[in-house]
């Protein structure tokens, strides 16, 4: 919960019991694309639909409209404003395809589009 709340453009790696992020080093203070979506994907079967899906969205949306650039997602980018920090198309962020998976699990109709695609 704190994680997903504590950055408005996806889930911040570390953060503290008090809700702030833990900015005493790179790799807790800043969010990974990969490490979002598999969050989402995980609360999405966990029944946390809506947080879920904002969260996922909050990703998204810094890919698509902040740095746009949605196919070139880098490993990890900043909690603060959202810019690249570090990598380039990096494959672990076709992991947001497990948040798709999470909601056929869920959804018949969405399982069945699936199934009619393949």
């Amino acid at each position: 919960e704190f994680n997903a709340q504590a950055s408005s453009f996806g889930a911040a790696n570390g953060v503290l019991p008090t809700g702030e992020i833990d900015r005493s080093n790179a790799q807790s203070q800043n969010c990974w694309y990969g490490v979002t979506y598999t969050l989402a994907a995980l609360a999405y079967d966990e029944g946390f639909q809506k947080e879920a899906l904002a969260l996922a969205k909050k990703a998204w949306d810094n890919a698509s409209m902040n740095t746009l650039d949605p196919w070139n997602q880098p490993d990890t980018y900043s909690s603060l404003d959202g810019r690249r920090v570090f990598g380039d198309h990096y494959m672990r962020n076709m992991v947001i395809w497990s948040l798709l998976s999470s909601i056929a699990r869920k959804d018949k109709s969405v399982a069945a589009f699936l199934e009619a695609l393949s």
